[in-house]
């Protein structure tokens, strides 16, 4: 049995935020700094599909695959492979 899907993810909150950052051997009034944050990915979707069979005896298997897509410097994938053998 085949099955596939689309997602579409869209972030609303967490614009890029300035985190302050202070060394913690730094002399008193020294090593103090600001790191600032990328802009987050608005958009982005995550594409999949999966077959699966049910076998005589009561057996069964699947194969699934996801991708994200659209995010800048993020591949993200999934392989899940999976049998069911009663005994």
């Amino acid at each position: 049995m085949p099955t596939a899907w689309v997602e579409w993810e869209h972030q609303y909150l967490n614009d890029n935020e300035s985190i302050p950052m202070r060394l913690s051997a730094a002399a008193a009034g020294t090593g103090s700094f600001v790191i600032q944050t990328g802009q987050p990915d608005r958009d982005y979707a995550n594409l999949g599909g999966a077959l699966s069979a049910s076998l005589p005896g009561g057996k069964s298997a699947f194969i699934r695959y996801e991708a994200r897509l659209g995010q800048t410097d993020i591949s993200n994938n999934i392989v899940e492979v999976g049998v069911r053998i009663p005994f």
